[in-house]
Order: structure tokens, then sequence, then C-alpha cells
């Protein structure tokens, strides 16, 4: 059994103390493995230990280096564990040092998770550069607006130069035309400088299909399980210890090597695991040890269908210790409440009576029948806290997977009011306001291309009529959006909160283009 180093990564090309490369690739079926630089054109043989992983460690791979791996067959392929492809999925990967980087946020401290109001973004339309560099020349607007963490939808390997993100085919390696893994870097780098956390956005629920070399080098897959993409993950079947070490080394390596301080994990309903210990709850484990050795708090925010308690709960009640979970229903709810359709995930909300109850549990089935899926569906959430609920009026999903149907519904004044939740004062946020009982945050719908509608609602005094404007006010007494602010971007911001008068916000900023 591989053992699992907290300090740095093991798998594809790292470089020792010595400038040595070691070289491991996990293939327990194979019979032979070799690595192929492409400068001088030469192949090195790796050898196999009883577990499946082919180690070498050699001078002559440096940073910087093209390299690729050559199989069985003689077939030459990327690496499965590449943190660099600069030539795209099915080009060479390039060997990094990913010690190297001159970080310079040793001060930086993680925000509670309660204090934190996400800016959902994606990297390729947020700003014209379409790069990490143009989020960068942006911070100040997103410190102004009250932001306190941006999230990036998926920056791992995808095929071409634009993407929505969750074709990644290389979970270690971050998008090219992006600016890779120095551009990554540099981002977070300015984000804590200037008071923002970042949160990413992986999938560890399926692979993309093209460049997609995975089942090339062993078992990554299950058949059985299916997903809505196909073959399952191997997280329980045979050979997936693997599988599983190499998920968990992506998780570590996103907070250690990137300082990242927050990860969503993608659709995790769609994660098939029956092993005794989840993939979920050990990938927790091995993230709670990274933090007791580095003393920096990081966050696993699930997103899910399911109204299970289960994925959030603690260790010792039986759960895998997500921090947080992303409230689907309380979006579904407030739709409709505001006027939306009752088709599909909608069908089951009753308009305000389940916005009232999404309001109070962030679930609107508690164990309730529902006719929707012909079943009880749901669990309790009055022994949780605030905190590990993120509700939201639109995400990315809503916005680009809907957007025909936004077109002749959504962005009609049909959306006329958005529910919101009030929060505690920030400073940043509402600079004019003192009193605990006028603090509130905000939601808004876009109600067509340049425009949205904004309702408030505070402990104090209930609910207010909407305001207009060309791209919006947070509040009276709050800062404006930035005059300079690009017409491309539409607003279409989510919120989070559960009972109580905590809360936090989660915002989407895409171009117009979607």
């Amino acid at each position: 059994m591989k053992e699992i180093d907290l300090s740095a990564r093991s798998l594809g090309v790292n470089f020792n103390q010595a400038g040595e490369a070691h070289i491991v690739v996990w293939a327990p079926l194979l019979e032979s493995v070799e690595i192929y630089l492409e400068k001088p054109r030469v192949m090195y043989p790796l050898m196999k230990d009883k577990y499946g992983y082919w180690e070498l460690t050699t001078p002559e791979l440096k940073p910087g280096d093209l390299y690729q791996f050559v199989l069985n067959d003689g077939r030459h392929v990327p690496d499965p564990a590449s943190i660099s492809q600069p030539y795209g999925v099915h080009g060479s990967s390039q060997a990094l040092d990913l010690q190297s980087y001159p970080w310079t946020d040793q001060s930086w401290k993680n925000p509670q998770l309660e204090d934190y109001i996400f800016y959902e973004l994606h990297v390729g339309t947020f700003s014209e550069e379409g790069t990490f560099a143009g989020i960068e020349s942006k911070l100040d607007y997103l410190v102004d607006l009250g932001i306190t963490a941006i999230e990036l939808m998926p920056v791992a390997q995808f095929p071409g130069k634009r993407n929505w993100g969750y074709d990644g085919v290389y979970p270690f390696a971050v998008q090219d035309s992006y600016g890779g893994p120095e551009g990554l870097k540099h981002l977070v780098n300015a984000c804590h400088e200037k008071g923002l956390a970042v949160v990413l956005d992986v999938v560890y629920n399926h692979m993309g299909p093209e460049g997609n070399y995975f089942s090339l080098y062993g078992p990554y897959f299950t058949k059985q399980y299916r997903t809505p993409w196909g073959d399952a993950i191997n997280f329980d079947d045979e050979w997936s210890d693997g599988v599983r070490d190499y998920f968990i080394e992506n998780t570590l390596m996103w907070f250690r090597d990137y300082h990242i301080d927050g990860l969503r994990l993608d659709a995790v309903h769609a994660i098939r695991d029956f092993s005794p210990v989840h993939i979920l709850r050990e990938i927790k484990q091995y993230v709670n040890d990274l933090s007791r050795e580095t003393g920096r708090n990081h966050y696993l925010i699930v997103e899910m269908e399911l109204n299970d308690n289960r994925f959030i709960n603690s260790f010792d009640k039986g759960g895998y210790g997500m921090d947080a979970q992303w409230s689907d229903e309380f979006h579904h709810a407030l739709r409709v409440s505001a006027g939306g359709e009752r088709t599909g995930y909608y069908a089951d909300m009753d308009g305000t009576a389940a916005f009232a109850k999404a309001y109070q549990n962030a679930y609107v089935h508690t164990g309730e029948y529902t006719f929707r899926r012909n079943k009880t569906f749901g669990t309790p959430t009055e022994h949780f806290g605030n905190h590990q609920f993120v509700v939201f009026s639109q995400n990315h999903d809503h916005i680009g997977n809907r957007m025909n149907h936004f077109q002749a519904q959504t962005l009609r004044l049909r959306l006329d009011s958005t529910a919101i939740q009030p929060h505690r004062h920030r400073s940043s946020l509402l600079p004019n306001t003192r009193s605990s009982h006028c603090s509130c945050t905000h939601v808004a719908k876009s109600l067509n291309a340049w425009h949205m509608s904004l309702a408030v609602l505070t402990k104090k005094t209930g609910w207010f009529c909407n305001r207009k404007s060309r791209v919006g006010v947070l509040s009276s007494g709050a800062r404006h959006l930035r005059p300079g602010t690009p017409n491309s971007l539409i607003p279409s911001p989510t919120v989070s909160w559960k009972t109580g008068w905590s809360s936090r916000i989660s915002q989407e900023y895409l171009t117009h283009a979607g």
C-alpha cells in the first residue's frame, strides 16, 4: 500500500532537493512503462512495485522539459498526473517544479466559512483576456463589491481553448489557455494580498471524453455502476486503492501547492462508493491532517441533488465531514415562489410554502413524500449550522444550461422580486450602516441584458420594494457597482444562508455570450 505524503506530491513528475526528477505512474496491469524525453529524444524504463506503481529517479529530466510515457504496445501518451499540458490534451506533458513559486501570502488567514461571500466566475469569460491575469486586473472591483471569496469554475485541462470546464481530462493540470500553473498561483497570491479567498471547482465524478487516456493505464473506471457520463470512476472495485490515492493527492495538491482555500466538489451524488470508508470521508481525513500540519483551514463544499445530511454530518455521527453543501432546493423554491415554472425538478415546489420551509431548513424535503420522485425524500437539518448551507438564486447551471429558456422566461419582468437574507454588518459591504437591525445581504435576478431587480429583506423592517438600475445597486447605503463595469457582464447573483440572521452570498457573473 502506497503511503500518501502530506508534504509533497508523489504522482507524476516531481523534483527532489538534489534537482533530480522522481517519476511515478500507476499502471498495475501493464508489463512495461518507459518515459520518453522529447529532448534529447531518449527513453528510460521505469521499475514496477507490487502495488502497480512504476518509478524512476533521473537527473536527465529538468523543469520545463516535455515528456510522454510509452506503454506496452509502443503507444506514446501523456502523463495522467501531468501538471501542465502546453500543447493540449493529446500533446506531451511538461515537467514543472511545483515548489518553486515565490509565495508572499504567509500572513494570509482563510476566513471562517460563515464570512464567505462567494463570487462564482468562469475564467474564460470573466474578462476580455479570458485568463487568470484578466481576473487579477479586476480584483479591486470585487473587493469594492464586498466579495470575500471567488469561486473558479473548473480549470483542469480540457480540449481546446474554451470550455464549460466539466470536460477536463487532466485533474492535476491547469488549463494552458488560462495561464497554466504559474498563472493560477499568481492569481491566488494576488487574491490573498487583497483579502480574498479562492475556491476551486473540481470534478471527481467523471472525466471528459476527448484526451481521456486513463483506461490505457489501468482500471480507473468500473462497470459496476453507470453515471450520466458513462462508467463510474472506480472508488470501490478491484484496484480502487490506486484510484482513491490519485484523487486524494489531487485534493492535497490544490491546498498545499496552490494555496487554494476551498474546493467545490461537483455533483457528489454521482460518486459511487460502497467502501467501508467513503472516498469523501477519506479525503476529508487527509485534509484535516494537512490543516494540522500547515496551520491553515481548508474547506470542502459539495454540490449534490440529495437532501442527505450524511455528507455534511461529522465523523462521530457517521457522516463524511464535508464543511458545507450547495442547497439546490432553496433555489428551486425561490424560483417557483418568484413566478417561475413548475416543471422538472420544480414540480414539487408549491410556491411560498416551499420557500418558507427552505428559508428555515435549507431543504424543502426533509422526509416527506415527493410525487416527482414517487418516494419519501430528504433528511432533517435542524441540528446543522447556518454556515453549512450555500443557498443561491442562480449558479452557472441555471445561467448556461438553461439559456434558451432564460431568454423566454427569466429575462422578462416575471421575476420582479428575489428574496434575500439579513446579514450581520461588514463594513466593506455596507459602509454607511452601523445598526445590526438594518444590515442585509442582497440577491438579484437578471431581468434583461443590462438590468437586475433587487428586493431587500431585513430583520427589522421586512420586505422592501424592488429597485432597478443600469447595472444595479446593492442597497441604499451600500456601494454602487463600479461605474466602469463592462456592459458585457450580466450580474446573476446567488446567495447563501440558512435560518437565523447569519448569511453568505454567492455570486456569479458571466459574460452576455454565456
